[in-house]
């Protein structure tokens, strides 16, 4: 998802239901915020039209970027995580072979993991 309403630029950050206290509620995996924007926040709204009470949306931690263009390959990463059955708060992504695997991925037309380094005592 795209999230448009940070400085006037484009941000990727992934909405699931994977990891979600309730039913209902959204998961935001966003490398780059802590909080949802308010577009962002207006969306969750609209999602959840059919819950009363409305369950919101909770963030969750994930590895964060360190630069300003990554957030669309972390997002990817996120969600090839989630749908192989792997939690991405756990992964460490390693961020130099990212796009090269995505590449490969699209080129194979394949979901496969994305590289990970060993992580101590953490994320």
């Amino acid at each position: 998802m795209a999230d448009y309403g940070r400085q006037g630029g484009s941000h990727w950050l992934l909405l699931s239901s994977y990891g979600a206290s309730r039913s209902g509620q959204l998961v935001v995996y966003d490398s780059l915020y802590n909080t949802l924007s308010t577009e962002t926040a207006a969306l969750v709204e609209q999602l959840q039209e059919l819950y009363s009470p409305r369950p919101g949306a909770t963030m969750r931690p994930v590895q964060r970027q360190n630069d300003g263009y990554s957030c669309g390959l972390f997002a990817v990463a996120f969600a090839f995580s989630i749908a192989l059955g792997q939690d991405p708060c756990t992964v460490r992504y390693d961020r130099a072979s990212m796009a090269a695997h995505l590449v490969r991925c699209l080129e194979q037309g394949v979901v496969q993991l994305f590289p990970s380094v060993p992580v101590a005592g953490g994320r």
